[in-house]
């Protein structure tokens, strides 16, 4: 019988006057089931390859089973763990000097909210839609519970998209805490996974992959962190090196270091590398007997892998697995995604909630500790007065921002141009506002629904068309008349220091003619700007040439990555696909157009003269300099290989935008558009480089190498690191009219695949 999506079982035990309710979400593919004890994760039931359907977590069936255990040697099977998961040394932490102990419930340390965390708490469910099944578990923790400051609201929302469970975790201080107070939180989910379903009693046979990590966080015998970060190994029998290819978990534990033998196995923190992007990929966990994969995706900082180590056959398993099954050592594997272990005593660990900033020299300028300090209220006429900026600013995105429209970001850029031209009237500078860019950690500026990229340099589309139709017909006949364009891929696009995998795809042989699938040989760059969309439009309803702007938010400079070969052969008749939409890189500034106004310019003569609803100021360029470096793995310094300019660009974003929506499309704020390849005359890069906006140009689509230092190209190797920067400039440093307005970086590495 077909499962429902959303199915609430009847209730199954009680903690004191509260019932525990019993949950499943359900798709095709994948049926998951909690409870409100806890917001455990207690079954989640897949096919194998041959149809057979396994129940692959480790659990109890009955939440009384959960709370039973909760009173013993805690296992923490499904659990949600909090206020904060791992350990804390000593149970001790201080915050703006004040001091506080949680209970000792580890050996000498706090581990997991300490002795009545959340796992044993009960939550309230509410079921969100049916489509996609989503349920969501909250839970008001009372100031002082387990020796933390403060009461705080959170909530774990569990939502299946096909195979996809996802777990998003919200908190936040409730009114009835003090102004002024802080607290620390950091969430997980332990869940326990055998992919077998326990068909192989452990998981020594299952394999682990990860992206490349920046280490393994050290610890001491009793698992308290040192501050080190110890570096994976190259060494295939290293015990970390996850990272080559997938790991056989077993022969780890075999070959062991010494605290791997110490702790009966995996119980260590891998902590990602900085350019690690929200919620991409970062390991796969696989069952070879079954068939069965899991892909883990994460927001955080890192994972903690554990083996159970201390599982020593107390536990039988459920009745959804084979009969006779005990949870010996080893029975599962869980994969704890957090910030690091005590992170609150490493203030270099400390993740902080995603909040806006403004680049300011060598700082960022924390714009939430402005709000809350009063500076967006010095200005009476704007709409960001009366806590309107500090809500819209402790925000992990600008999208809310975007959506004020113009009255609001100039109101913004105002005050802040008052504030940091020394005006104080609204007091000194608040502590913590100005932050060493070195210490920031960037984030995607906006969340992006939908993406579009645009092919809007004339230089571009001829060198491209002459390479492939030949000079007569190098610009298809409708190029000139409207903006041409294709809708991308908004999941794929990542801020800037995020490692791009190598792409593979169908290509074409040369010699036999016949499509053959292999990684790309043909990777290239793209050197854009791209737009976000501030306010959007409703539905039907066209955003006008002329008022375009008031609907754009700023600029952003952007590499989308290209694998030539597999573009070549899969883009007719539709366009591209699999060739484009693997990633795409942008920066994590916004500037935005009010910024850049004293830079706009004449944009190139349009003949023919386009249609009426295309026909805008003949100023809408902009003067943005733009230069494209590679860096080899085995370099020092990057290489310059190419400079253009953004004032070279035929089509307008103005245009672009009015095009996008003259048949009723509707934009939203955090839309993105991406100018397409920018290409300038040949002869216009004054230090003599090449003006070319790709590789495909630069070397003629393989054929012309060039040198990149001591060493040669055609297209990007991998461990190769593309970085794309851009900046405006006008006036004379000597009298002290020079003015700049820079754009940062788009940078990324290419990893094999």
């Amino acid at each position: 019988m077909a499962r429902l999506p959303v199915h609430k079982f009847s209730t199954a035990g009680k903690d004191g006057n509260q019932e525990y309710g019993t949950y499943e979400l359900a798709t095709e593919q994948v049926a998951a089931r909690f409870t409100t004890l806890g917001a455990h994760l207690t079954h989640v039931f897949v096919k194998d390859r041959t149809g057979i359907e396994r129940d692959v977590v480790l659990g109890f069936d009955t939440p009384d089973e959960y709370a039973k255990a909760g009173e013993g040697s805690n296992p923490y099977f499904g659990a949600t763990v909090g206020r904060t998961c791992n350990r804390i040394t000593k149970g001790q932490f201080s915050l703006n000097g004040k001091q506080y102990q949680l209970p000792i419930n580890n050996g000498p340390n706090n581990l997991h909210g300490g002795v009545n965390g959340f796992d044993k708490r009960v939550w309230t469910a509410t079921v969100i839609t049916e489509n996609p099944p989503t349920l969501r578990f909250d839970y008001t923790a009372a100031d002082g519970e387990e020796g933390y400051p403060g009461e705080v609201a959170v909530s774990c929302t569990y939502t299946l998209r096909g195979a996809a469970l996802s777990i998003n975790y919200e908190a936040h201080l409730t009114e009835n805490n003090p102004k002024d107070l802080e607290t620390i939180i950091s969430m997980t989910n332990h869940t326990y996974w055998n992919l077998t379903g326990c068909a192989d009693p452990t998981v020594k046979a299952h394999t682990f992959h990860t992206v490349p990590v920046a280490g393994v966080l050290a610890v001491t015998d009793d698992q308290a962190p040192t501050g080190q970060v110890l570096p994976t190994s190259d060494d295939p029998l290293h015990p970390f090196n996850f990272e080559q290819t997938p790991r056989v978990l077993g022969d780890g534990l075999v070959q062991g270091m010494s605290h791997v033998e110490l702790f009966k196995g995996y119980d260590h923190y891998l902590l990602l590398g900085d350019g690690h992007s929200t919620n991409a990929p970062i390991a796969t966990l696989s069952a070879p007997s079954s068939g069965i994969s899991l892909t883990v995706a994460t927001d955080a900082s890192g994972l903690q892998l554990y083996t159970g180590n201390f599982l020593l056959g107390d536990f039988n398993g459920k009745k959804t697995q084979p009969e006779g099954t005990v949870y010996v050592q080893h029975a599962g594997v869980a994969l704890e995604t957090s910030a690091p272990l005590d992170a609150v005593n490493h203030p270099a660990w400390r993740e902080k909630t995603p909040r806006a900033a403004t680049a300011f020299g060598d700082f960022a300028v924390d714009l939430l500790t402005l709000a809350k300090s009063g500076v967006f209220d010095t200005d009476t006429e704007s709409p960001l007065k009366e806590g309107v900026a500090e809500k819209i600013f402790s925000q992990p995105s600008l999208n809310d921002f975007m959506a004020l429209g113009k009255p609001a970001w100039r109101a913004a850029r105002r005050t802040l141009q008052k504030f940091l031209s020394g005006d104080r009237s609204a007091g000194a500078a608040p502590s913590g506002a100005f932050i060493p860019l070195s210490d920031v950690k960037n984030h995607m500026p906006a969340q992006i629904g939908d993406y579009t990229d645009f092919y809007a340099s004339k230089e571009h589309a001829t060198a491209v068309g002459v390479m492939f139709r030949g000079k007569e017909n190098a610009l298809m006949p409708n190029w000139v008349q409207l903006p041409v364009g294709y809708h991308g891929r908004a999941s794929s696009v990542v801020v800037s220091g995020t490692s791009i995998r190598r792409p593979a795809g169908l290509i074409l042989d040369p010699a036999t003619k016949l499509p053959h699938y292999s990684p790309s040989k043909k990777l290239d760059y793209e050197l854009e700007v791209a737009a976000f969309v501030g306010v959007g439009n409703n539905l039907g309803s066209p955003i006008d040439v002329d008022s375009a702007a008031d609907h754009i938010f700023g600029l952003v400079l952007m590499n989308d990555w290209s694998a030539r070969d597999i573009q070549a052969y899969e883009y007719v008749p539709l366009g591209p696909f699999l060739g484009k939409n693997f990633g795409t890189t942008i920066s994590p500034w916004i500037v935005t157009l009010d910024a850049l106004e004293e830079f706009r310019v004449a944009q190139p003569a349009q003949d023919p003269i386009p249609a009426h609803y295309l026909r805008s100021s003949p100023r809408d360029a902009f003067d943005i300099k733009l230069d494209v470096a590679i860096k080899p793995k085995s370099a020092v310094d990057a290489s310059v290989v190419a400079r253009s300019n953004l004032k070279y660009m035929y089509w307008s974003f103005n245009q672009m935008l009015a095009h996008h929506t003259v048949n009723g499309c509707n934009m939203r704020p955090g839309d993105l558009l991406g100018s397409g390849t920018i290409s300038g005359p040949e002869s216009s890069a004054e230090d003599g480089s090449s003006a070319s906006g790709s590789l495909l140009e630069l070397s003629h689509n393989g054929t012309a190498p060039f040198m990149l230092g001591d060493q040669q190209r055609t297209f990007i190797e991998d461990g190769d690191e593309v970085v794309i920067s851009g900046y405006c400039c006008k006036g004379d440093k000597k009298d002290g009219s020079y003015v700049r307005v820079g754009f940062g970086q788009a940078r990324g590495v290419l990893t094999s695949n």
